[in-house]
């Protein structure tokens, strides 16, 4: 995990390698601004940001210009938001589509700010190189943020969470995936505070369960699913079973399994079936003619 701050004094920038700076844009300060960041970029990791929540009507062609100062330090650049609206990730999409290759051609990773309701729609996972996570509060530490986040890491994406201000805050970031946060955590005491940040990063390194990128939770459902054989007509009976690592109601796993007992099917399509349906690993054993055959299908999501 990496803390990100626009707030960091210079003097504890480079200090240590998981803390660094979230530029943001100040089209009323782009020379002070741009010039006292440059000097320290060098120095450890940092982050661009559009600062569209307090300028929804950003200069789209002034902003890149901006960014492009930051160039000669872009080997430590982990991002570059491109625009977007706060709680609207269709509007989000529209004004980002067209400058995501755009902050590519200036040689920063493209950041897509993902805001409520981005699972509703198709994600262009090529389009984009880290996906921040943004949008409201309640939002953000939704099932449906940590979804998009997984799903971001299965295509390889690193994933940015932003206004993490606490220990509990940081901790969901780490829990649901997050490569980085940011935050206005240093404002008010940044000595004191750079010492309590690097304990908490500390402290999530230390506690391997938070520090995993994969699954922190597995649930195994255990089940009979019963079909018919389109060889002989005769009723098969498989054991199930379907791992996951969110919630699926059993009341969702039957509704998928209990309409296929009169159905002629083969166990392969079945099992197809079933991880379609419930969008998870499932596994289907049976035995045929004293044979017994399992089948995998799908992925633990």
């Amino acid at each position: 995990m990496i803390y990100l701050s626009g707030k960091l004094k210079s003097e504890h920038i480079g200090k240590r390698p998981d803390i660094g700076v979230m530029v943001s844009f100040r089209p009323d300060r782009l020379a002070s601004a741009a010039g006292v960041a440059l000097e320290n970029l060098t120095k450890g990791p940092f982050g661009i940001d559009n600062s569209c929540y307090k300028n929804p009507d950003i200069d789209v062609d002034l902003y890149l210009q901006w960014a492009s100062i930051f160039v000669p330090c872009k080997h430590n650049c982990l991002f570059m938001t491109a625009p977007d609206l706060v709680g609207d990730a269709l509007e989000t999409w529209k004004r980002s589509e067209s400058v995501l290759p755009r902050i590519r051609d200036l040689g920063f990773p493209a950041a897509l700010v993902a805001q409520d309701g981005i699972e509703n729609y198709p994600v262009r996972w090529g389009s984009f190189d880290v996906l921040f996570l943004g949008g409201t509060t309640d939002w953000k530490l939704s099932e449906a943020a940590f979804q998009i986040a997984r799903e971001a890491k299965q295509h390889g994406i690193p994933v940015h969470m932003g206004r993490v201000n606490s220990r509990r805050r940081i901790r969901i970031a780490v829990l649901e995936l997050c490569d980085s946060a940011d935050g206005t955590h240093f404002v008010f005491r940044p000595d004191k505070y750079m010492d309590r940040m690097g304990d908490w990063l500390d402290e999530i390194r230390n506690q391997p369960f938070l520090d995993y990128e994969g699954d922190f939770m597995k649930t195994t459902h255990s089940l009979q699913v019963r079909a018919i054989c389109p060889v002989d007509g005769k009723p098969d009976v498989y054991n199930c079973r379907i791992v996951t690592s969110r919630v699926i109601p059993v009341e969702d796993i039957l509704a998928a399994a209990t309409p296929m007992e009169s159905e002629k099917i083969f166990q392969e399509t079945l099992c197809e079936h079933l991880a379609r349906e419930l969008g998870c690993e499932v596994t289907l054993t049976g035995v045929h003619s004293g044979v017994k055959t399992e089948v995998v299908c799908g992925t633990v999501s």
